[in-house]
């Protein structure tokens, strides 16, 4: 099954024209079609995210990538929807300017 391009959807659908009030109608209900879709995965795959978030990467069933960056966090990419989980370090080493 191949993947959804969500943001080449929402490009053609954004491109539409809207110079009658059925175009109008159409473009804007399958534009507000598309994010409810969008918004029912992303918030599925973030809630696996989340409830998977204490295994082990080899136990979640959403692998954690590795692809670096500068901010730290754990990067997920499942049904073209890019996550990034920040993690937080509520006791940081102190480390004092001297």
């Amino acid at each position: 099954m191949k993947e959804r391009d969500w943001n080449e959807e929402y490009q053609r659908l954004f491109s539409l024209p809207e110079e009658t009030a059925d175009e109008k109608l159409k473009k804007y209900c399958s534009i507000d079609q598309l994010s409810a879709e969008f918004e029912l995965i992303a918030v599925d795959i973030g809630m696996t995210i989340i409830d998977e978030f204490s295994l082990s990467a080899s136990e979640k069933t959403i692998k954690p990538l590795d692809i670096g960056g500068v901010a730290g966090g754990e990067k997920y990419l499942t049904n073209n929807i890019f996550f990034k989980v920040f993690l937080l370090n509520l006791f940081p080493t102190f480390s004092p300017l001297l």
